[in-house]
């Protein structure tokens, strides 16, 4: 499939680049809805996830719930896969081929994990060295690159008043080892 970037780009791809630009969890985009991408405002509304049973609900926290801006790359992506995606009864933008929630076990082993293995990041043993939330961690490193306030990179990444403030230290301190 072409995508308005010249690439053909698989949609497990879409994943991968929104995980990476938006800092979304994997569990977020499993539950994302085409409700919930407004491209006139070039946002994300993040208000549901899919749990580890492809059941859909409220995000890990009240918190959760927020809006992310899109980068001109996910922007592009959204708009040509809107295009090709399944069709899923409850507007889910990446379904699985059925138009159910795609099952979070399928897209690390048969999408990130090969994709690690295949490039070369990998362990002494050869096995895959992160998981997927590390593009989490990526995000981050991206919105500190382009210069952005300490404190919006932690609202985006851990919303405020996050539920369990022990995940929220570990992304503090990487923030702050790059911040000026």
């Amino acid at each position: 499939m072409q995508t308005h970037l010249g690439t053909s780009m698989p949609p497990e791809g879409g994943y991968i680049i929104k995980a990476i630009f938006t800092g979304m969890r994997i569990s977020e985009l499993r539950g994302l809805t085409w409700d919930n991408v407004d491209f006139q405002s070039k946002v994300i509304r993040v208000d549901q996830r899919a749990d580890e049973y492809c059941e859909i609900g409220a995000p890990k926290s009240r918190a959760g719930v927020r809006s992310i801006p899109m980068a001109p790359t996910v922007s592009k992506i959204s708009v040509a896969w809107k295009d090709q995606a399944p069709d899923s009864s409850i507007g889910l933008v990446f379904p699985n081929s059925v138009g159910k929630v795609q099952n979070y076990s399928n897209i690390y082993n048969r999408v990130f994990k090969p994709m690690l293995v295949d490039n070369g990041i990998v362990d002494d043993q050869g096995q895959s060295k992160f998981g997927i939330h590390a593009l989490r961690h990526a995000a981050a490193s991206l919105f500190i690159e382009q210069g952005w306030n300490p404190m919006e990179i932690q609202t985006l990444q851990t919303p405020r008043r996050h539920s369990k403030q022990s995940l929220a230290i570990p992304l503090k301190a990487e923030i702050s080892r790059y911040s000026p």
